[in-house]
């Protein structure tokens, strides 16, 4: 089993070079297989007359041939096998490298068992560790205390990081390890012993169904997606099938099957499956830019060949960098030519960009990258300049804000339907900020920092309907971020709380914003009050188990009570909002009424004879003004009430939970009752400042 000075001191790129020397036997084959079918198969394939020697030389000839084949596939395999593993085995190096220098600049140390085993509680054999402190010497004892805790703290994620690395490595070679075994046809080391039952022979019969393009049977185009479907999952099948078919075959057969969901399933799991190792090939990118960016026949008409491509998207789990690479380049292309828009100057109208976002949604990885700077170029080189948050920032806010499907003052669209995109939106940001069963990295808290900032940034905020449900998600998995974010803003990374993740760093004013936005709807609302519910909890317990200080409880009950408090405001506000609304829309249509009913009651005086016209002045609008006054409503008084109500539901409840796990865990500790008073009242004044003004 690898060691971590195996790692560190690994020379990796005799992998490349093992890699290209399997690709150029690949080829060789290739010639031979070419010189067989030419020299051997057409010599010998019509020279027999008898019916049964001819069908036993035409079946030995195809098993030859089947077999050459077959022996490319697998030679190119190992190559891939190669390229791939070097590509995991670098990646973990560099992991190992920084995190043992984050070791030393901790002014700790590390070693690792050299018999395999583990230390206690010690994930991967892996121990760090720290000189001896003399307490008494340098501090008093509840100092030493909280000094010890941070080193363990310290220690451990140091140590999980390492052994995290080494997890990796190891992954990396046992699956290289067990696909060169496979390649080679399991313990009798025949090389691509049992071809006929190898997935990988399905490419070559696959391959001669695609290339006859449209002119399939339907026993053909069955046999087909039974092939293709067969092996979808199938990395390698994948890889092969689309290296040989080229993006403008793949742009070609999205076109054809574009209303055949089951085949556009397919297709799209096979290039999604494919997409790692395509992302590692640039001419086979730059091919795909071109051929997104062509015209192509659709119909009656043209389209883009990203739009039919971009369907292939919407399965989800595609590579990071694929993506990242493909999106950038529809975005380059909208903005060169007016906005989302271009979508709508040809036949299709499918809207790429919409899709690539579902795609995104289903592929938490590639979105966190997708919303994250780029740092290295289509050729994995690092970039001269490489991007900053501020130009992940602006890609996002184009697409939150500049971004629409018409142009802008077009009278046949509403604003929503203007930028249908923001739903698909709103949920890839969920899955690049969250990602379920993956923990929480810098990279993510960037994004979620960034999302809040593009929509808490302005003053009143911008939180489109449609995104109320993601953002609301989003925030509540995040809520160790929210919490910090209202109640301790610049607090430093890894708080205990946090269970030692990453946090976003937020402006207090612009978190206040975006959650100012969700008290209209009770649900969006009650995600967060039952997510910082939890929070605080397991808060507290943190701390005990932690030996935290006396007043450290009492602190994070008031932190967590600041958010409560700006959950409060932003429901009352909405509240009050509404009351106003409804009084407006009464005392609007009885404004209405009154000017209506004068009119009419100066005819009326007027057609007594014996009462002059200016009769009405002093008859008529007097009785009218009584009448209109007493329908004219104000409900601020009854909504006053109802809100003060939820003030002190809210402070109850609050309570009530903080007391609850008092009196559970340290029943002698003191009330609550000051800190989530004082918590709620701060929440209260971050909402009155930021949201009001005030």
């Amino acid at each position: 089993m690898l060691g971590v000075n195996d790692v560190l001191h690994a020379d990796l790129g005799k992998l490349a070079t093992a890699a290209e020397s399997w690709r150029k036997f690949a080829s060789g084959l290739r010639e031979i297989t070419t010189q067989f079918d030419g020299d051997v198969s057409m010599e010998l394939g019509n020279s027999w007359g008898g019916q049964v020697a001819n069908e036993q030389v035409q079946t030995e000839l195809r098993l030859t041939h089947e077999d050459f084949a077959a022996a490319v596939v697998e030679a190119d395999a190992v190559a891939t096998y190669l390229d791939t593993a070097a590509v995991d085995l670098v990646t973990a190096q560099q992991r190992l490298r920084a995190a043992i220098d984050a070791v030393a600049a901790a002014g700790m140390t590390w070693q690792q068992d050299s018999v395999g085993g583990h230390f206690a509680d010690i994930p991967g054999g892996v121990q760090v560790t720290w000189p001896a402190l003399s307490s008494s010497a340098q501090m008093n004892d509840a100092a030493f205390s909280e000094f010890q805790r941070d080193r363990e703290s310290t220690a451990k994620r140091l140590a999980d990081d390492i052994s995290a690395a080494l997890n990796t490595a190891r992954e990396a070679d046992t699956a290289l390890s067990d696909a060169l075994r496979r390649a080679i046809g399991g313990v009798d080391e025949r090389f691509n012993a049992n071809p006929q039952a190898d997935p990988y022979s399905d490419v070559d019969r696959a391959m001669a169904l695609l290339n006859k393009q449209s002119n399939l049977s339907d026993a053909e185009r069955k046999e087909l997606f039974d092939l293709l479907r067969r092996n979808e999952k199938n990395d390698l099948f994948a890889e092969e099938v689309m290296l040989r078919v080229g993006p403008e075959k793949v742009i070609a057969l999205s076109q054809e099957y574009a209303n055949d969901y089951s085949a556009e399933n397919t297709l799209g799991t096979l290039l999604s499956s494919a997409s790692p190792r395509l992302a590692q090939d640039p001419a086979w990118m730059l091919r795909l830019e071109d051929a997104g960016r062509e015209m192509h026949k659709a119909g009656a008409g043209y389209e883009y060949g990203y739009q039919p491509l971009s369907l292939l998207f919407r399965n989800g789990g595609y590579d990071p960098k694929f993506l990242s690479v493909v999106g950038d380049d529809i975005m380059d292309m909208e903005k060169a030519n007016g906005g989302g828009q271009l979508w709508n100057s040809v036949n299709g109208q499918t809207d790429p960009m919409n899709n690539l976002l579902v795609g995104l949604s289903k592929s938490p990885e590639a979105a966190t990258a997708f919303f994250s700077p780029r740092t290295q170029d289509l050729y994995g080189d690092p970039l001269a300049k490489p991007e900053t948050k501020a130009d992940a920032q602006a890609r996002l806010d184009y697409l939150l804000k500049a971004r629409n499907i018409v142009g802008p003052g077009n009278p046949a669209y509403g604003a929503d339907e203007m930028r249908p995109h923001l739903d698909a939106l709103g949920e890839a940001l969920v899955a690049a900020t969250t990602g379920e069963g993956r923990p929480r990295t810098r990279e993510m808290m960037d994004v979620l920092s960034n999302a809040v900032g593009a929509m808490g940034g302005t003053v009143p905020p911008y939180v489109p309907d449609v995104m109320k449900d993601s953002v609301s998600e989003m925030l509540a998995k995040n809520i160790a971020s929210v919490h910090y974010g209202i109640s301790r803003p610049g607090l430093p990374e890894n708080p205990l709380y946090s269970n030692n993740e990453p946090i976003a760093g937020f402006h207090t004013g612009e978190l206040t914003r975006v959650i100012s936005t969700l008290g209209d709807s009770p649900e969006h609302m009650g995600n967060l009050y039952k997510a910082e519910s939890a929070f605080m909890v397991s808060g507290l317990d943190a701390i005990t188990a932690h030996g935290g200080m006396p007043q450290t409880q009492p602190d994070f009950v008031s932190s967590a009570s600041q958010v409560f408090g700006v959950l409060d405001k932003s429901t009352t506000d909405a509240m009050r909002s509404a009351q106003q609304e409804h009084d407006e829309t009464i005392n609007s249509t009885v404004d209405t009424a009154k000017s209506w009913g004068e009119s009419l009651g100066s005819k009326l005086v007027e057609g007594i004879p014996w009462v002059g016209p200016a009769a009405s002045e002093y008859v008529v609008a007097p009785v009218l003004d009584e009448l209109f006054s007493r329908a004219q409503v104000d409900t601020t008084d009854a909504t006053t009430l109802q809100i003060s109500g939820t003030y002190d539901t809210t402070r109850e409840s609050v309570l009530a939970l903080a007391d609850e796990w008092r009196n559970s865990r340290q029943p002698s500790m003191p009330s609550f009752d000051a800190s989530v008073a004082n918590g709620l009242n701060d929440g209260h004044d971050h909402y009155e400042s930021y949201v009001k003004g005030k």
